[in-house]
C-alpha cells in the first residue's frame, strides 16, 4: 500500500516540478 502511494506521489510530484531531495524513496 505504502509503496503504491509513494510511487504515485513521487511520479505526480516529479511531473509537476522537480522533487526536492527531502522525500525519502521508500
Amino acid at each position: 500500500m505504502r509503496l503504491n502511494y509513494s510511487r504515485c506521489y513521487y511520479s505526480s510530484q516529479r511531473r509537476r516540478q522537480s522533487l526536492p531531495k527531502r522525500f525519502p524513496l521508500i
